[in-house]
């Protein structure tokens, strides 16, 4: 008699093991998704903390260097390296343009700091007035999260 295991046994246990594996990858997916996502906001909080430093010696917030739209330029990285020596970036390295990745408005005298969340959902304040310019300063200018669609973001502001 021979020992030894049989195709079926096999190719149970190979199956045993796929569904395993396949459940240990979307677990660790989602926990890093949420790892990015905790690193976007403590970015964001960092940036607001550093705007209020540069408040307190300047008496206003950095301008955008073109008002009328979002930036994250390495104008505000510039304007605030006295105070912030690591700019942060996006885990995914996006761009910083309206819709992924880091913003920063400011007309002087509020500012508000914005990313993009890998998530969806949670949302905790409603911002209906999200783009520029601003007609709507109680809504513009509030800090928490907020969904457009399905995509969702989290904003500092000074107010």
């Amino acid at each position: 008699m021979k020992k030894g295991f049989t195709l079926v046994e096999l190719l149970t246990v190979i199956a045993i093991i796929g569904v395993l594996a396949s459940i240990v990858v979307v677990s660790t997916s989602s926990a890093q998704v949420k790892s990015r996502d905790a690193k976007r906001k403590t970015d964001i909080n960092n940036v607001a903390q550093t705007l209020s430093m540069y408040y307190v010696q300047h008496r206003s917030y950095p301008l955008n260097p073109t008002p009328a739209q979002w930036g994250w330029s390495n104008y505000i990285g510039n304007t605030l390296s006295a105070y912030m020596t690591n700019w942060p970036t996006d885990p995914k390295k996006q761009e910083g343009t309206f819709g992924n990745g880091y913003v920063y408005y400011s007309d002087g005298t509020k500012y508000a700091v914005d990313c993009v969340l890998e998530s969806k959902g949670g949302s905790d304040i409603t911002i209906t007035n999200y783009d520029l310019p601003v007609t709507n300063a109680n809504d513009f200018y509030q800090t928490g999260t907020y969904c457009i669609g399905s995509v969702c973001h989290y904003r500092v502001s000074s107010k």
